[in-house]
C-alpha cells in the first residue's frame, strides 16, 4: 500500500488543455453520467439537479476537481479558498460526508492503479493535505487536534464552521473564532451555513481593527475564488447578495484572466421547496397581522437564485437527467408531471406505495395539527420491519410540527420499550417535509393527519397555492424502496388539480383500510 505520509513533490500540469483532460479523467473514474460530466466541465452558473439525479455527489466531485486544477495548475495563480455554503447545518454536513466519502474513493482507486501516471502526483498531494478524519475535523472540544494523512499538517485544511447558539449570538460568535483560530488560518475548503457565513462577517465588522476582524479579513475573506450553495432553491437571492459583498472583487478590473475571477456555482432544483420565510420577516413587521399580506408579496418572498438562473443564464445552465432511486413508477410519474419527462430512472424495480385509509379524528394544537390514530400503523410497520430487515433506513414525513412532536414522542418510548440497539435507533428518524429536502432513507412513511395539506395554516399558504406542490415533490422523492402513505383521502383530493396525485394514488398504491393493516 501506498505511503500517503511522504508526499511526492507536487506535479505541475503543462497546458490549460490538461486540466480539461484531467476533468474527463476524473469524471470517467467516478462513472459518472453525461450530465453530470457536463456539470463539472463547463463553467456553468447554476446545476438543475431533479430529486435523485445526484446534486451533492457532482458538487463534491466538482469541489475535487477544482482543488486538482489549483495544486496542478501551470498558471501563476494565488493559492485559492472554495467557501461551500447550504441553508442549513443538516446539508453542510451531508455535503461534508459526501466530500470525504469521495476522496476516500479517489485514494482506493489510486491505490488500486487506477489513476493515470500524468496525474498521479496531482492526485496524491490532494488526498495527502484534503483527506480527514471527518469526526476530528467537526471536533467542538480545545484539546482536540485533527490530523489528517500527512503528518506535516496538525489541522486539517478544510473547516467545518459549528453550529451557532442563538441565546447569546455575540458571544457565542466569538468563542468560536478563538477555539478555531488555528483552523481557519490553516484552512483552505469552508463547509458552513450561509446565516453563519454572514454572521461572521457581521461579526467581524463590529470588530474592525481587533484581532478578531483581522483574524476574518484574512481568512475567511480574502483570497476565496469559488463559491459553491447547495440547495439554492431554498436560499432567499437576497442572503446571497449578503454573502457575494462579503468577498473583495477588486481583482477583476485588473486581471482579464477568467481563472482570477470569483465564480458562483448554484446547485438545486427550482421545482421543490423555494425559502422558508418566518412569519414576522414576510412582510418586514414582527406584527404580521398589522399590514395585508399580498399575492404579490409571496411572489417576492419566494424569489431564489436557482429560478434567476434559469430565467437569465439559461446558456450556463445544465439539468441532470438520470434518476438513481427508485421506484420507477413513482418517479417517473413525478418527473412526467413536472419535469417534462426529461428525466429517466435507472431503477427499474417498481414496487407499489401503500396508501392506509385512516379516518381517526385529527386534533389542533398551537396553530399545527396532529392525528393519534396514525401511530397504531406506524407502529406496526416500524415493528415488522425492525423483525425482517433490522438495518432499514425509516423516515416518518409529516407536514406538521405536531404530528412530529406527538410520533417522536411516542417512538422513543416504544423503542425504549423493545431495548431497541443503537443502530435500530439511528436508523429511524422522524422529520418534517420542510426540513429533510435534499436527504433520502429506504423507507418513507409518509403521515397526511388533517383533511387539508397545509403546514403553517396562515395567510402565506393560502397564497402560494404553487407551494403546496413544491412540498410534494419533496415529500415523493425521498423514498428509495417503499412508500406508505397513512391518512385519509381529502388532503389529497385537495391537490388533484396540481399534481393529479390522487389519481396516482388510485391506480398505483395498494389502498388499505387502517384495521386490514394494522394486524
Amino acid at each position: 500500500m501506498a505511503n500517503y505520509e511522504d508526499s511526492a513533490p507536487v506535479h505541475t500540469l503543462p497546458v490549460t488543455h490538461e486540466i480539461n483532460g484531467l476533468r474527463y479523467f476524473i469524471c470517467s473514474l467516478f462513472d459518472m453520467t453525461s450530465k453530470q460530466t457536463e456539470a463539472v466541465q463547463t463553467r456553468l452558473s447554476s446545476v438543475m439537479g431533479p430529486p435523485g439525479t445526484g446534486k451533492t455527489f457532482v458538487m463534491s466531485v466538482a469541489i475535487i476537481l477544482q482543488l486538482l486544477e489549483d495544486h496542478g495548475s501551470a498558471l501563476s495563480l494565488p493559492a485559492s479558498k472554495i467557501v461551500v455554503v447550504a441553508p442549513s447545518n443538516v446539508a453542510v454536513d451531508a455535503q461534508l460526508g459526501s466530500f470525504h466519502k469521495n476522496l476516500v474513493k479517489l485514494k482506493e482507486k489510486l491505490e488500486a492503479g487506477r489513476v493515470n501516471s500524468l496525474y498521479r502526483n496531482v492526485v496524491q498531494t490532494v488526498i495527502n493535505e484534503y483527506l480527514f478524519h471527518q469526526s476530528n475535523c467537526m471536533a467542538k472540544e480545545k484539546g482536540v487536534a485533527a490530523t489528517t494523512d500527512n503528518a506535516k499538517h496538525k489541522v486539517p485544511l478544510v473547516h467545518r464552521a459549528y453550529p451557532i447558539n442563538g441565546k447569546n449570538l455575540d458571544q457565542d460568535l466569538r468563542f468560536k473564532y478563538e477555539l478555531n483560530r488555528v483552523r481557519r488560518q490553516h484552512a483552505r475548503v469552508f463547509f458552513l451555513t450561509i446565516d453563519m457565513a454572514i454572521r461572521y462577517n457581521m461579526t467581524a465588522r463590529f470588530a474592525e481593527g481587533s484581532e478578531l476582524g483581522a483574524l476574518s479579513t484574512d481568512c475567511m475573506r480574502t483570497g476565496v475564488r469559488h463559491v459553491f450553495v447547495d440547495e439554492a432553491s431554498c436560499i432567499h437571492v437576497a442572503k446571497l447578495f449578503v454573502l457575494l459583498s462579503m468577498f473583495p472583487l477588486d481583482h477583476l478590473s485588473e486581471s482579464s484572466d477568467i481563472e482570477s475571477r470569483l465564480r458562483l456555482r448554484l446547485f438545486g432544483d427550482e421545482k421543490q421547496l423555494t425559502p422558508y420565510v418566518p412569519p414576522h420577516a414576510r412582510v418586514g413587521y414582527k406584527d404580521v397581522q398589522s399590514v395585508e399580506l399580498t399575492k404579490k408579496n409571496v411572489v417576492m418572498l419566494g424569489v431564489n437564485p436557482m429560478i434567476l438562473s434559469k430565467l437569465y443564464y439559461s446558456h450556463s445552465r445544465v439539468q441532470l437527467d438520470v434518476c438513481f432511486r427508485g421506484p420507477s413508477g413513482l418517479y417517473n410519474f413525478i418527473f412526467k408531471e413536472h419535469y417534462d419527462g426529461l428525466v429517466e430512472c435507472v431503477d427499474k424495480t417498481n414496487t407499489r406505495p401503500r396508501y392506509v385509509k385512516v379516518d381517526h379524528p385529527s386534533a389542533t394544537k398551537a396553530n399545527s395539527v396532529y392525528n393519534e390514530g396514525h401511530w397504531d400503523v406506524i407502529k406496526s410497520f416500524v415493528q415488522s420491519t425492525i423483525d425482517e430487515t433490522p438495518e432499514m433506513e425509516i423516515t416518518i414525513l409529516t407536514p406538521y410540527v405536531a404530528q412530529k412532536n406527538l410520533i417522536r414522542r411516542k417512538l422513543v418510548a416504544y423503542l425504549s420499550q423493545i431495548d431497541a440497539t443503537e443502530n435500530m435507533v439511528k436508523n429511524i428518524k422522524v422529520r418534517t417535509i420542510d426540513e429533510y429536502q435534499g436527504r433520502e432513507a429506504d423507507c418513507i412513511i409518509l403521515s397526511l393527519p388533517n383533511e387539508k395539506y397545509g403546514f403553517l395554516q396562515d395567510k402565506f399558504d393560502e397564497l402560494n397555492n404553487d407551494y403546496l406542490s413544491r412540498r410534494t415533490i419533496v415529500a415523493l422523492t425521498r423514498v428509495k424502496k417503499q412508500m406508505i402513505v397513512i391518512g385519509n383521502m381529502a388532503p389529497v383530493t385537495e391537490l388533484k388539480t396540481r399534481c393529479t396525485l390522487e389519481e396516482y394514488l388510485h391506480k398505483e398504491c395498494e389502498i388499505r383500510e387502517e384495521a386490514e393493516d394494522g394486524q
